[in-house]
Formats: structure tokens, C-alpha cells, sequence
């Protein structure tokens, strides 16, 4: 891979099964029918490419980020050519896997002992917040 500048990103497109490239494909053709823009143009689309789109979409058509599933393989995020991250999972279910989240909630950032398999971890999971609330309840 070549080093990239500042605010771009390096393609993850040739990573990719040709079977995941030809989901890839019938997504688009899905948001394009749906939406009337192309994903590409959105910074929230976000494909889940395990799933055949013709039997089952699993994405981020509605505005929301795709459910998560404990074997879910690829999310891929269009706009950037990457896949989204393990580590990134794990943030989006509240873990402050970030700096940047653990200043906002005025905590240390946390250390997850395995991120290899932090996509595990972070499938069929509650909300942190949300399961603190039932815990304290």
C-alpha cells in the first residue's frame, strides 16, 4: 500500500472476493434506486458484504448504522474504500475505544484486550449505555 495524505484513504476495494465485489455492485444499484444518489456521495453508506443484498439488505440506507450479527464479516464503507474496523465496532456500540470518546465521557481510554477480535465482541451487543442502565436498574 502507498502512504496516503492527509484526509484520503487507501483503497481496500482490491482486498475484496469477487463474490463481495458483485454485492458491492447490487448495493449500489439498490441505494441509487432507493436514495436517487450515489453512495459514494454519502459519508454514512455502509454496505454489510457478506449478505446477498438480493435476499437480504444489511445496511445504512435508513440514516442508521447496520445491526451487528456475532459472525458478521465484512462492513464495507463506501464513501472511503475501507472496511470498517473492529476497533471502530466496538465504538459505535459506546466502548471509548478512542481518545477522543474516552475525554468526552471523562474517562481513561480503554484498552480492549484482543482488538483482532473485537468485531465478536461487539456483535448482537447491547449499547454500553444502555446495558449500565439495565445493570443499575
Amino acid at each position: 500500500m502507498k502512504p496516503c495524505q492527509p484526509g484520503c484513504y487507501n483503497s481496500f476495494w482490491y482486498l475484496l472476493l469477487p463474490a463481495e465485489k458483485v454485492r458491492y455492485k447490487k448495493y449500489v444499484e439498490k441505494w441509487i434506486a432507493l436514495r436517487g444518489e450515489n453512495p459514494k456521495k454519502n459519508p454514512d453508506a455502509i454496505f454489510h458484504l457478506g449478505d446477498d443484498p438480493d435476499k437480504r439488505v444489511c445496511w445504512s440506507a435508513s440514516g442508521k448504522f447496520p445491526s451487528f450479527r456475532r459472525s458478521m464479516g465484512l462492513l464495507y464503507h463506501v464513501q472511503s474504500n475501507t472496511i470498517v474496523l473492529p476497533k471502530e465496532r466496538l465504538a459505535v456500540v459506546g466502548w471509548p475505544t478512542f481518545p477522543s470518546l474516552a475525554i468526552a465521557a471523562g474517562i481513561s481510554p480503554f484498552e480492549f484486550p484482543d482488538l483482532r477480535r473485537g468485531s465478536r465482541y461487539a456483535g448482537n451487543a447491547y449499547h454500553i449505555g444502555v446495558y449500565g442502565t439495565w445493570l443499575f436498574v
